[in-house]
This record gives structure tokens, C-alpha cells and sequence, in this order.
């Protein structure tokens, strides 16, 4: 006969009552940090390609840093005023003699 669904729960009940909380061996953290002090850890080796690859990468970034800001200084040493404002205006827009009809 078949054990009903009432039975098959107070049977799986039953079966936890002896159940203890899980312990450690009282052992355990000082085997664990005796490990860990004794560790080492792995040494790290680059390769001359890439050691070459990222002084290669230093340079172009200085490089293009340098030139920006000398075309940066470059530029801001102009002197701008009103007259050559005008001249420039002049030179770009009406320098042509096409007239523009619309």
C-alpha cells in the first residue's frame, strides 16, 4: 500500500530531527593561513616584444601631445583686431567678382 502524502511529509520530517549544526576542525584557519604564508607568488615575466610594443605606444602619444601643442601655440600667437577681421572677411567672401543673384 502506498504511504500518503501526509505520511511521506511526517516521514521526511523525522529524518531531520537528529541534524546538527556543521562544525570545523578547531584546526582548520591555521592550516589555512600556514598555506597561504608559505605561497609564493608567480614572478611575472614581460616579453621584449611587448616591452617594445608599449615604448612604441609612450612615444607616438608624447609625439602627437608635443605636436598638438606647438600647432596649439602656434595659433594663439596671432594677433586678431577689428581691421584684419574685416580684411579677412573681405578677402574670403568678396574677392571674386561674381555677383550673386536671387
Amino acid at each position: 500500500m502506498k504511504p500518503t502524502l501526509q505520511e511521506q511529509i511526517e516521514q521526511s520530517m523525522k529524518s531531520l530531527n537528529g541534524m546538527t549544526r556543521a562544525e570545523a576542525s578547531p584546526f582548520l584557519f591555521g592550516k589555512i593561513m600556514h598555506k597561504l604564508s608559505r605561497q609564493l607568488p608567480e614572478p611575472v615575466y614581460y616579453s621584449n616584444k611587448m616591452l617594445l610594443r608599449l615604448a612604441a605606444m609612450i612615444l607616438f602619444v608624447l609625439s602627437l601631445n608635443i605636436i598638438t601643442v606647438t600647432r596649439y601655440k602656434r595659433n594663439t600667437t596671432k594677433k586678431v583686431n577689428e581691421d584684419t577681421q574685416i580684411l579677412v572677411v573681405t578677402q574670403e567672401y568678396f574677392e571674386t567678382d561674381n555677383l550673386y543673384i536671387y
